[in-house]
C-alpha cells in the first residue's frame, strides 16, 4: 500500500515540476500556423510496469509515462506514438502479457495515442533474420489489437537504428511512412547516400509508394530546447522525438533509488522538462499534432 501511494505521489511531483519552461503561460487560443508536428518517444517499455503492477495500479494513469502524456494531452491536445518491442524487461517478460484491465482507458486514448513496432528487442544486431524482424512485428501488433485497439496501430515507424534493408521493410505490412535519421550523412532504411541526402535537404522523398520524413530533432541534451525548434520552423512538417529512458520515468527501487530520481527531476538539463517544453512551445506556435 505504501509504496503504491509514493508511486502516485511521484507522478504528481513529476508533472507539477514541470509546469514552467519557455512555452507561454496561458495555451488558451493559439493561432494556427498550417504547420504539423509528429512527436513519439522510442524504446518504450512502459507495458513491463503495467504487467508488474497489475494488482497495484487501478487505472493506465497510474504508470508514470502515460500519466506525464495525458497531462500533454489534456492540456495541449498533443498527440503521441510509442516505439516499442515485444520483449521487456531483458526478456522476462512479453508485450503480450499486457493486462487486459486497461483496455478500456487505451481505447478512450485512440483519438491521441499510437503505438509501433520499433524492433524485437532492445539489443541491436544487424544480423537478424527475416524471420525473427517479422515474428517481432507481428507480436506487437497482436498485442496491441488485444490490449488496446487496431485503430491504435501505427502506420509510421522508426525502426531501431535506422536500419531495415529491403529484406526487412518488406515485412512491414500497413506502414506508410518511415522517420529517418535526426543527423546529416548518416543512411536510413534502404536509402542510397543521395537519397539520405534529399530527406535531410528537404525533409521528404517517396519511395516505392512509402514517404521517408526527415527526423528533425530528439530533445535528449538540449541547452535550448526552444530554439533549437525555432531553428526548424520554416519547415511545414515536424519530427520531434526522444525515448523513454530519457524521460527518467522509470521505476525506482527503493529509498536511494527513489532519492535519485526525485533528484533527477531537478536536474538543470532534465530531458522530461525539455519533452514538456517542446509540446508546449509547439502549441503555443500553432503546430497541428498529427500521426502522419
Amino acid at each position: 500500500m505504501l509504496t503504491s501511494i509514493i508511486d502516485k505521489l511521484l507522478v504528481s511531483v513529476i508533472v507539477l515540476l514541470l509546469m514552467t519552461g519557455c512555452a507561454a503561460s496561458d495555451p488558451a487560443k493559439p493561432e494556427k500556423s498550417g504547420k504539423i508536428v509528429h512527436v513519439s518517444i522510442d524504446d518504450v517499455e512502459a507495458w513491463g510496469a503495467l504487467v508488474e503492477n497489475e494488482e497495484r495500479y487501478d487505472s493506465l494513469f497510474d504508470e508514470p509515462l502515460f500519466a506525464l502524456l495525458r497531462e500533454l494531452h489534456e492540456e495541449y491536445g498533443a498527440k503521441f506514438t510509442l516505439y516499442t518491442y515485444p520483449t521487456l524487461k531483458e526478456g522476462r517478460l512479453q508485450i503480450t502479457s499486457v493486462p487486459l484491465k486497461f483496455r478500456d482507458e487505451f481505447r478512450d486514448c485512440s483519438s491521441w495515442l499510437r503505438i509501433g513496432y520499433h524492433w524485437p528487442a532492445p539489443q541491436f544486431s544487424e544480423d537478424i533474420t527475416v524471420s525473427e524482424f517479422k515474428r517481432g512485428y507481428d507480436m506487437v501488433r497482436n498485442a496491441i489489437r488485444d490490449f488496446a485497439d487496431s485503430t491504435m496501430l501505427s502506420t509510421a515507424l522508426r525502426v531501431h537504428y535506422y536500419y531495415s534493408p529491403d529484406s526487412l521493410l518488406n515485412q512491414l505490412d500497413g506502414v506508410h511512412t518511415l522517420l529517418c535519421a535526426d543527423s546529416e550523412g548518416r543512411v536510413s532504411y534502404d536509402l542510397d547516400t543521395d537519397e539520405a541526402s534529399t530527406v535531410w535537404t528537404r525533409g521528404r522523398l517517396m519511395k516505392n509508394d512509402r514517404l521517408y520524413l526527415r527526423t528533425d530533432l530528439r530533445t535528449e541534451n538540449r541547452v535550448d530546447i526552444c530554439g533549437a525548434l525555432e531553428k526548424r520552423s520554416e519547415a511545414d512538417t515536424l519530427v520531434l522525438f526522444t525515448h523513454h529512458w530519457a524521460l527518467g520515468l522509470t521505476h525506482a527501487e527503493g529509498i536511494v533509488g527513489m532519492a535519485k530520481h526525485i533528484y533527477h527531476q531537478f536536474s538543470k538539463n532534465n530531458n522530461l522538462r525539455n519533452f514538456k517544453d517542446a509540446v508546449a512551445w509547439l502549441y503555443e506556435n500553432g503546430y497541428e499534432f498529427s500521426f502522419l
